[in-house]
């Protein structure tokens, strides 16, 4: 219907209108790095200044990502008896082995429960 709203809060840091007098035109040029607040589009091809996302459908900034990637970094650590601990890390397997005989160690494949005999 070409009808705009007046309401809110206007800045024109982000736009310029250049007058073409010969072709009658008024062209509207955005700003190479539009900033929205705190908020900068394609401040070297990013955009920065973001808050960390609450919700499902946010963004989240890589302070968010580092901290996940932190946490499953971390692993967990294995040990016998509290001694000769080693770290095991994310997607890591740990293999349960009797060399001598005097053990049966069985493990079913719909369960994570381990059996010694």
């Amino acid at each position: 219907s070409g009808e705009s709203s007046t309401a809110g809060t206007y800045s024109g840091g982000n736009l310029k209108s250049v007058v073409d007098e010969a072709a009658g035109a008024i062209h509207l040029q955005l700003a190479d790095s539009p900033k929205f607040g705190n908020v900068v589009i394609n401040n070297g091809g990013k955009i920065s200044g973001l808050t960390a996302g609450t919700e499902d459908t946010d963004a989240v900034n890589l302070s968010q990502l580092k901290s996940i990637s932190d946490t499953v970094d971390k692993g967990w650590t294995l040990t016998a008896s509290g001694a000769n601990g080693s770290k095991v890390v994310s997607g890591g397997a740990v293999d349960l082995k009797n060399t001598d005989g005097n053990l049966t160690i069985s493990k079913s494949d719909d369960s994570n429960d381990v059996v010694f005999n």
